[in-house]
């Protein structure tokens, strides 16, 4: 297993290089509601989401989007964790940014903080809103190594291949199988405490709960006032500043958003100078 990492997704409205999400873009507010960022094949086996350490890279995806698709592209910070998949040393021979794949999803939990982007933006320019539910157990945990069963590699290919097959108990759901071998006893590099707190972060123990399967993340959570007020409004038509639009369009804005859009609904009647003189009374009134 890896050292832990940080990198980063972007949620784009349409498939990039079969690694991203699918539409529509993936907002703050439908990832709280899922419980994370994932998405199911024909065969409902989870889609591989990519992470990349570098985030200029990140944001050129976004850059680069075709002509008509909706403005803003939503970039997520996430922590490693066990079902993430190192590709440095075999897919990119180890140079430049680290990249991973992730098995099942990139969970609500482990998503450090999100941000918006116009498409133009550099990474400078991003205002990241911390999620307040990130779980700091991930620090904890990295990647792990590169598997067979997402392919064999080097002049052993064809052995990795066949063992995968063989060791295999059901061809059919790989995935799950990586996911039970990363969280039981046949994990030799977790001591038991460790593997415990990965079944909690994951919500995978099919021992304990044999139909457990995809989606990885399977818990509809219920929305906040606050999100379902911002998402019921359209923002196309209101004078604010593009990113403070988008942000209320995600669904989860943070209070700086909320704030700018209270002195814009105020207009004249929002003051500074009021602000320190109900300030100077209170503080007044409490002596």
């Amino acid at each position: 297993m890896s050292l832990h990492d940080v990198g980063y997704h972007i949620a784009l409205p349409e498939d990039v290089q079969d690694t991203q999400t699918s539409p529509p873009t993936l907002t703050p507010a439908q990832v709280f509601r899922n419980g994370g960022i994932q998405r199911l094949d024909e065969n409902r086996l989870p889609d591989l989401l990519n992470v990349s350490t570098d985030l200029d890279e990140v944001l050129r995806l976004a850059a680069n989007r075709p002509s008509g698709q909706p403005q803003g592209a939503w970039v997520y910070r996430v922590a490693t964790g066990p079902h993430m998949i190192n590709l440095a040393s075999n897919v990119y021979g180890g140079q430049g940014p680290r990249h991973y794949w992730t098995v099942g999803a990139l969970l609500w939990s482990q998503i450090i903080a999100f941000a918006v982007t116009t498409g133009s933006d550099s990474a400078e320019d991003l205002v990241w809103q911390s999620n307040h539910e990130y779980d700091r157990a991930w620090e904890a945990f990295g990647a792990s190594p590169w598997q067979p069963l997402f392919g064999a590699l080097g002049q052993d290919r064809r052995a990795q291949a066949r063992a995968f097959y063989e060791f295999a108990s059901d061809d059919t759901d790989p995935y799950g199988e990586f996911l039970d071998e990363l969280t039981t006893d046949a994990n030799p590099m977790l001591d038991i405490e460790s593997r415990l707190v990965l079944r909690a972060l994951l919500d995978w123990d099919r021992a304990q709960f044999p139909d457990r399967n995809f989606p990885l993340a399977s818990v509809q959570r219920p929305l906040t006032t606050i999100t379902m007020s911002a998402l019921g409004i359209d923002w196309s038509g209101w004078d604010i500043p593009l990113r403070t639009r988008l942000i209320m369009q995600g669904g989860l804005p943070g209070e700086r958003q909320i704030g700018e859009v209270l002195r814009f609904i105020a207009g004249s009647q929002y003051s500074g100078a009021r602000v320190q003189s109900r300030m100077d009374g209170a503080e007044s009134a409490g002596k």
